[in-house]
Parts: C-alpha cells; sequence; structure tokens
C-alpha cells in the first residue's frame, strides 16, 4: 500500500475494509476472467483490461475523478506504455457487456466475503444479468 491509501488505513478502519474490498475484485486474475467473458469483439494489445481498471480507479481515488492526470502520471511512471489519448480511445470504446459484466461478476464476487442476508429484497436484482459476448457487437477494445 502507498500514499493515499495507507494514510487511509491508518486512520479510518472504514476506509481500509473499502480498499481492501477494492483490492479484491481488482485482482489481476479476475479482471482477465471478467474480460475473457464479456469483450465481444473486442481486444486487449498494451493497455490490457487490469490495468485499465486501475487507471480508472487511480482517477476516481487519487486524482479527484481525473483520468487525465491518472493516464498521464501512469505514463510519466512508465506504468502505461500507450499514450494519454490511446486511453481515451479504448475508454470510448469499451463495450456495455464489458461494463456490466464487471459490475455483475465484481458485485458476486462481493458476496463472497458478506453473511448471507436474513431478509429478501422486495426487488429484483437478477435483471442486470449482463448478455454474453457476441460477435455482433459493435463496440470494440482496440490496441491501444
Amino acid at each position: 500500500m502507498e500514499g493515499f491509501a495507507k494514510e487511509v488505513c491508518r486512520r479510518l478502519p472504514l476506509g481500509e475494509a473499502v480498499l481492501r474490498l477494492l483490492d479484491f475484485i481488482s485482482q489481476e486474475e479476475f479482471l482477465d476472467g471478467v474480460f475473457e467473458r464479456y469483450h465481444g469483439r473486442s481486444f486487449e494489445h498494451v493497455i490490457r483490461f487490469p490495468l485499465f481498471v486501475q487507471l480508472i480507479t487511480d482517477a476516481l481515488l487519487q486524482h479527484g475523478g481525473s483520468g487525465h492526470r491518472s493516464f498521464q502520471q501512469a505514463v510519466e511512471n512508465e506504468v502505461l506504455e500507450a499514450t494519454v489519448r490511446a486511453v481515451y480511445g479504448k475508454l470510448a470504446r469499451v463495450p456495455v457487456s464489458l461494463s456490466v459484466g464487471l459490475f455483475a461478476e465484481a458485485t458476486r464476487r462481493l458476496e463472497q466475503v458478506f453473511p448471507p442476508l436474513r431478509t429478501r429484497f422486495r426487488g429484483r436484482c437478477d435483471v442486470l444479468s449482463p448478455p454474453r459476448s457476441t460477435a455482433r457487437r459493435s463496440n470494440t477494445w482496440r490496441n491501444g
């Protein structure tokens, strides 16, 4: 843990719990599996899906929501081998199936660490099941 995350953990046990849960749903193997199942006609090359998710996470947690600052810092730190423009292009082409798939699978993954609910919700959450990727998808995850 570095900088911001370390300070949050030191001061706020709830903050530490949230960051640990985020880490749990951001593990590279998990994200690789999500990409494999929901990428549609998209593909990875320079910017792999786990790195892409990390860049977005960093934008939200470290850069006040600024993707540009997150992407630029990753280039400066030699974490990102593509250009900032390439990341924006990738962001514009994220298939809906991949976004919904990540949300659905991350939710299921988080359910593993919580005790089962004693009461059922009145609404139905299963309507958010992501579509399996198909060759007909128009959005692509092109070479970054």
